[in-house]
């Protein structure tokens, strides 16, 4: 596929002449383009990867979260090389952090809510 900005994206494309998708986003991914979901059209044929390309080229502060995000397709995870069809829906999950090292959940009983004690 051609990189963002070439004969592979055009930004005027219609759903005629490529696969129109949904980018889901997620925590940082939300709050640096400042919206839940983009809808985007791609040249057929396109895979996850050139969504993240195309992600990142409109807006470049999401491409140092791609390396360590995780990517799912219609709510399953797949790798960057699947191929997209018309209206998948591409979810954008990045690495959850915070917590304190070194502790961890108590255990629980799902059946009545107690704390199971050791």
């Amino acid at each position: 596929m051609a990189p963002f900005g070439g004969a592979g994206y055009n930004r005027h494309m219609t759903s005629m002449d490529g696969v129109t998708v949904t980018l889901r986003l997620f925590a940082i991914y939300r709050e640096r383009v400042g919206q839940e979901c983009i809808e985007v059209t791609l040249q057929s044929g396109s895979t996850v990867a050139d969504a993240l390309t195309y992600l990142a080229g409109l807006h470049p502060s999401t491409l140092p979260l791609m390396s360590t995000t995780m990517v799912a397709v219609n709510q399953e995870y797949t790798e960057r090389d699947h191929v997209l069809e018309p209206n998948d829906e591409i979810a954008l999950i990045p690495p959850v952090s915070g917590g304190q090292g070194g502790l961890r959940p108590r255990p629980y009983s799902l059946a009545d809510g107690d704390k199971v004690e050791h």
